[in-house]
């Protein structure tokens, strides 16, 4: 049981690390963007591509932290459940112990 607990926090650190990368590059992404919109003056085509670009990556980023918090109620409550089952054990122990 603690075996799947620590597997489970080493999972969900890595996949955090992974989200914090990406948010990175999304962030950096839209900056870049921003600056080219400075750059486009007043060209329509290029201000109108840059602006649906930018859109997808703030609907990447909010699908991100939709995803995120599901994952991390859904790693909450496998946790929840692995100290649940190791609490009935561990009270399973205490009454082998005490009834020798």
């Amino acid at each position: 049981m603690e075996k799947n607990k620590e597997e489970l926090k080493f999972q969900e650190q890595r996949i955090w690390k992974e989200e914090e990368e990406e948010d990175e590059q999304i962030y950096a992404a839209l900056v870049g963007l921003e600056h080219m919109r400075e750059y486009a003056g007043e060209n329509e085509k290029i201000i109108l591509l840059i602006d649906e670009q930018k859109s997808i990556l703030d609907n990447i980023r909010l699908r991100k932290a939709e995803f995120a918090d599901e994952f991390k109620r859904q790693l909450q409550n496998k946790n929840s459940r692995i100290e649940e089952e190791i609490a009935e054990i561990n009270q399973r122990i205490r009454e082998i112990f005490m009834s020798e």
